[in-house]
């Protein structure tokens, strides 16, 4: 899909490879550590991304589309 290719053509780290290319999308790994910068860029794919593991940073993803959904509540 549209995003595979973005992530084949611009990776978002350069430890970032790719573990497996599915029918809907792509699997791919990287060595990061969380940062706001790295965080506003993986929620900027939006509903395009899921985030498998780790927990921890799954769960700072959730908290904050969480708080973006309070604000309109």
């Amino acid at each position: 899909g549209p995003l595979a290719t973005l992530l084949h053509l611009h990776p978002l780290h350069p430890s970032q490879h790719t573990l497996k290319e599915i029918t809907d999308g792509i699997r791919v790994q990287m060595q990061v550590i969380m940062s706001p910068e790295l965080l506003g860029q993986l929620l900027s794919f939006g509903s395009a991304l899921k985030i498998l593991s780790p927990a921890h940073v799954q769960a700072t993803i959730k908290g904050h589309i969480e708080a973006m959904l309070k604000q309109y509540d």
